[in-house]
């Protein structure tokens, strides 16, 4: 399990498979009417998509300590070369402790391990928070609209350079 420090504070981030003992957890998590806007609220057809992709999907608990702070959804498809982060979601009681971004890096790490030299996520584009926070984090807008609507616009970040410290 690799872990991460939160900002200044000590206390680790990790992330945790889902599986049946943290479903109650999963959906405690709660979001800000801003972040329902950009992601909506349906994470059982979140649940059934991750189930139904044979394995490209797999639901990740963000917590710091054991506690569920968020959660994220990674899709692995090295045979097109697409690495995703998607949904990244973290819990209104723990926005700007730090967890987001070192669940991020611990995110990318593990694409990076699948075979990953760029990591793909999406923003919506008036989600100004959401942008900075991933502009912070190295990752530059694509120029395409990808995802189930127009509305989302794709944002990359070279993994291999990040993490390699050069």
């Amino acid at each position: 399990m690799k872990e991460q420090e939160a900002g200044r504070d000590l206390r680790k981030v990790t992330l945790e498979k889902l599986g049946c003992g943290r479903l109650r957890d999963f959906y405690r998590i709660n979001i800000t009417q801003e972040q329902r806007a950009y992601v909506g609220t349906r994470k059982t057809r979140l649940i059934r998509r991750a189930l139904e992709s044979f394995g490209r999907g797999t639901i990740w608990l963000i917590c710091r300590d054991g506690e569920a702070c968020g959660y994220l959804c990674l899709w692995i498809e090295p045979k097109i070369d697409q690495f995703t982060i998607a949904p990244f979601i973290i819990d209104q009681n723990h926005q700007r402790e730090g967890i987001g971004r070192a669940a991020l890096g611990i995110a990318c790490g593990k694409l990076f391990d699948a075979g990953a030299k760029t990591v793909r996520l999406a923003v919506h584009p008036e989600n100004r928070a959401g942008i900075a926070f991933y502009e912070g984090a190295g990752f530059a807008f694509t120029g395409k609209k990808w995802g189930p609507t127009d509305h989302v616009m794709g944002l990359e970040k070279e993994v291999f350079l990040k993490l390699c410290g050069k």
